[in-house]
């Protein structure tokens, strides 16, 4: 008896056979990752990305005195800081901050900008073998050129993690100043969330496409992103409920605690980011048959 249709054309018993397929999957990606010994590669590239992320943040902050946004520090994100660091520690972040929106703005945004692109094409860097051995390409390209890569996808990648950061962290402000009603102010709030995750979407995407030593195609780029950006958003919160409810910043421990958790949560993002990218290659191959 043949299968029976409806209207999107697959059959009943390809509907029934969704769940097992996904977990054959999920299955087969855990077993790729493990062999592929991921696990080391996200320690790496958390690293990496925690050395990014000094620069970054100041790089942020220049901009913000440069796009003449200094309000954005003094109202919303000095204030939350200031809750979590000790008074002596809380003085010198704002006074490094009130001198980097003023007299040194213009030296970060070329100087420090600069650094913070090495610090994040690092970063890329620690991303090309773990994805060269996903998707079983040979590096073959000599190392001038994984630093031309590295470089030209950190200017692109930088950018719109910062600008999402932007978005997550002054949308309030900007939504605000717009002076929306109700409804309209609500669905700008939405509409800034969901561009957020499109940026995101967008710097997965394009390290996929670029970064392994054979570009990929992004056809099927779509699972794994968005288990990427999900998982990345629940760790971010986690770390966010952590540091706003559960962190004593008043001790030593409580300092040494609120790093740990920052490095798990990098630790975090990066396995996700590389278990997500391994489950897009294994619907790939399950595709290709």
């Amino acid at each position: 008896m043949g299968k029976t249709q409806d209207p999107s054309g697959f059959g009943l018993s390809d509907w029934r056979d969704l769940p097992r397929s996904g977990r054959r999957m999920l299955a087969t990606g855990a077993r790729s990752f493990a062999g592929n010994d991921l696990l080391s590669y996200a320690s790496t590239i958390a690293f990496q990305v925690l050395l990014a992320l000094i620069p970054l943040t100041l790089t942020a902050v220049a901009l913000l005195g440069f796009l003449d946004l200094e309000e954005i520090w003094e109202s919303d994100i000095a204030p939350a800081v200031e809750e979590r660091v000790q008074e002596d520690a809380f003085s010198v972040i704002d006074r490094t901050a009130d001198e980097i929106l003023g007299a040194k703005r213009g030296l970060w945004l070329t100087l420090g900008a600069a650094f913070a692109l090495w610090q994040v094409s690092g970063a890329v860097r620690a991303t090309m073998t773990p994805l060269n051995r996903i998707y079983g390409a040979e590096e073959d390209r000599s190392w001038w050129r994984r630093f031309l890569v590295s470089f030209a996808l950190a200017l692109v990648i930088g950018p719109l993690v910062v600008a999402a950061a932007l978005l997550i962290q002054a949308g309030p402000r900007l939504v605000g100043a717009l002076d929306l009603p109700g409804a309209l102010a609500l669905v700008a709030h939405v509409a800034r969330w969901g561009l957020a995750l499109v940026l995101l979407a967008a710097a997965v995407w394009v390290l996929i496409r670029f970064a392994t030593a054979k570009p990929q195609s992004l056809a099927w780029a779509g699972i794994g992103t968005v288990f990427v950006v999900g998982a990345w958003l629940l760790a971010s919160l986690g770390f966010g409920l952590y540091a706003t409810y559960v962190a004593d910043y008043g001790s030593v421990f409580g300092g040494l605690a609120t790093i740990y958790v920052l490095l798990t949560y990098l630790y975090l993002s990066s396995l996700a980011l590389l278990f997500g990218i391994q489950l897009d290659a294994c619907v790939r191959e399950e595709a290709s048959r």
